[in-house]
């Protein structure tokens, strides 16, 4: 099973959307922390309500299975590598360009290592570029 599930049907305390993470001891505990704080002078008007629910796996299968809990899927968001290049060659472009500008009040050895290191990047990038044929 997954690390996160979301409620999808209320049961017992728990409402819809509300989730459980899975523990290091492989159970799941949903927790619920609120704290009022009422404008007093004396600041004597406080309350705090904690709640924790713990279930085994078992019993978050079984509840899976009559569809109070959904897993949650931690999906990577898709990056197209190839436009992440193209962002990077144009970016490094720019800053190739402005290099007289940018290193205008710095030593020439620093704008020296700048553009080696500026020009190197770009070949790196049309290189990794050029594997998308």
């Amino acid at each position: 099973m997954e690390k996160t599930l979301k409620v999808i049907k209320p049961f017992g305390i728990m409402e819809k959307d509300d989730e459980f993470v899975m523990n290091e001891n492989g159970t799941y505990t949903a927790e619920y922390n609120e704290t009022t704080n009422e404008e007093a002078e004396d600041n004597s008007f406080y309350a705090q309500y904690q709640s924790r629910y713990t279930i085994s796996p078992e019993y978050a299968q079984a509840l899976m299975e009559d569809g109070f809990l959904a897993e949650v899927k931690d999906l990577p968001k898709f990056v197209n590598v190839f436009d992440e290049i193209n962002k990077l060659s144009t970016k490094y472009t720019i800053d190739l360009q402005n290099i007289d500008q940018d290193c205008d009040i710095f030593p020439a050895c620093v704008k020296v290592e700048k553009e080696t290191v500026l020009k190197n990047i770009l070949k790196v990038l049309d290189y990794l570029k050029s594997l998308k044929k």
